[in-house]
């Protein structure tokens, strides 16, 4: 196994405004959850089929399910994010292009962050509307859908600019 350098990036003003946004909307959601909590019936619908109608129904409780995967991949992802020298690379890389490629990998990392606390927002805001309007979850597959093509698009891009860094930098 190659021992990739151990480079830690800096963090830009944006970067850190997408963490921090990121954690706020997390805490924003439990915040709201534990809000409307005491109101929700004993029952809720905790699984929907693919045409957005409910088809499981769970305790109360499990309405902090979302929200809790949601911190978890959040903080994994930030923790994930101050290694990137442990990351798998689909390039060459080498103590030239290293900071480049982990800075351009790490931003990489931390809008897919954004976009997956976002995902976790929308669906939590989806599952506590369809408790008083069980025809709004037919929505629930445009968003699931929309965050694939983002995220889907966003790997392409990384692999074709990722590229050209390394490209770049093996010319030099």
């Amino acid at each position: 196994m190659v021992k990739l350098p151990e480079i830690v990036p800096k963090k830009t003003g944006m970067d850190k405004f997408i963490d921090i946004t990121a954690g706020c909307l997390i805490l924003l959601i439990f915040f709201f959850t534990l809000d409307i909590y005491s109101a929700l019936p004993d029952k809720i619908p905790v699984h929907f089929n693919v045409f957005g109608e409910p088809d499981r129904f769970g305790s109360r409780f499990m309405i902090f399910l979302l929200p809790t995967i949601g911190a978890l991949l959040y903080t994994g992802f930030v923790i994930l994010n101050r290694f990137p020298h442990l990351f798998n690379y689909p390039a060459h890389i080498t103590p030239e292009n290293a900071e480049n490629v982990y800075t351009f990998s790490t931003r990489f990392l931390r809008l897919i962050n954004f976009l997956t606390v976002i995902l976790f927002a929308l669906l939590q805001w989806f599952v506590i509307q369809s408790i008083y309007d069980p025809t709004i979850g037919s929505r629930i597959i445009i968003i699931v859908i929309g965050y694939c093509v983002a995220v889907f698009s966003g790997v392409i891009f990384y692999f074709i600019k990722l590229k050209k860094i390394t490209r770049i930098k093996e010319r030099l």
